[in-house]
């Protein structure tokens, strides 16, 4: 019995090694594109506040998501503040670099600076 089964075993071993053997490789993904860094000015916290006293402000430069738009009462721009929003830094990529596709991501979420736009 012992050498009916091991006859067995050595046949489907010879036939499972004859079975041709396919790799299937991943298809490569289409990496983003860089496209650049964003320039963070007074107007792009106009064009998303609509207001006229604004200037973009980080509040911890160890935070890539501390960009803020800042408001004030007076042209002077400093001193007291009414309030502040978030920046969408999507929005900026998308002005910048033109197109719906750009989209914003930092490089490092300690470096507020890190800011890249990609497609």
């Amino acid at each position: 019995m012992k050498d009916k089964i091991k006859i067995l075993l050595a046949s489907c071993l010879s036939a499972v090694s004859s079975i041709p053997t396919f790799m299937v490789m991943p298809q490569e993904s289409s990496a983003a594109q860089r496209l650049g860094g964003l320039n963070i000015t007074q107007d792009v916290c106009r064009s998303q506040t609509y207001v006229l006293y604004v200037k973009p402000v980080v509040l911890n430069s160890g935070d890539a998501y501390s960009w803020r738009c800042r408001v004030y009462p007076l042209p002077f721009l400093s001193g007291p503040y009414l309030y502040q929003t978030g920046i969408d830094l999507t929005r900026v990529c998308q002005q910048q670099y033109g197109g719906r596709g750009a989209y914003a991501s930092p490089m490092n979420t300690r470096d507020a600076y890190s800011w890249q736009c990609f497609r």
